[in-house]
């Protein structure tokens, strides 16, 4: 694959969650070590789904580091959004209705010894509601949680949880988070307004 065409973080979120070398799978560089990842879901009632991911990375060599975080940000927004959005029409396939994109950034930041790269992403349809109720969604897509990753869901204040499938690691009010390593269907969570 050409490095312009990089997939880059959001498989790791929604494809996998494991601690593969997103760097050298889409590209033929370094072997960087993922220290963490952070992937944040907020639903609103209007059908859209902000997706905030953080991705930590180090690498023995800083120098290593500093170029591939350098290369990262050379890669045109526009190109980013695009690779972005053909990936989320390949996820889409194992739906019933599709995913479309909103918008989109990623951005590499150098912080002490490691490489961040943090991802925003919107879209629609994660979410879908008969009436009243909704339901969270992305088919028959799979993860696989990994020591130090955290998928985290974050309704609307306003919501009353009426299901959830696989259950969390932790509920906070309306903020669900899965963080026990291993194999995670993408979580389906029906809920409400409250009235």
């Amino acid at each position: 694959m050409n490095p312009k065409r990089m997939l880059w973080i959001m498989l790791a979120v929604v494809v996998a969650f494991t601690l593969f070398n997103i760097f050298s799978t889409f590209q033929r560089g370094p072997e960087l070590d993922q220290v963490s990842y952070r992937a944040v879901y907020i639903f609103d009632w209007e059908g859209y789904t902000t997706m905030e991911n953080l991705a930590v990375f180090t690498h023995e060599n800083q120098q290593e580091l500093e170029n591939t975080g350098a290369q990262f940000n050379a890669i045109s927004m526009e190109d980013k959004m695009k690779d972005y959005a053909e990936g989320m029409k390949q996820l889409s396939e194992k739906m019933t209705h599709p995913v479309e994109v909103i918008a989109y950034e990623a951005t590499a930041y150098r912080k002490g010894g490691f490489l961040e790269i943090v991802e925003t992403g919107k879209v629609q349809g994660l979410t879908t509601s008969r009436g009243e109720i909704w339901k969270t969604g992305f088919g028959d897509n799979q993860l696989v949680l990994q020591e130090n990753v955290q998928l985290v869901f974050i309704l609307p204040d306003d919501a009353r949880i009426i299901e959830v499938d696989p259950e969390p690691s932790k509920i906070e009010g309306v903020v669900l988070t899965w963080s026990d390593p291993g194999p995670l269907p993408f979580p389906v969570v029906t809920y409400e307004r409250r009235d």
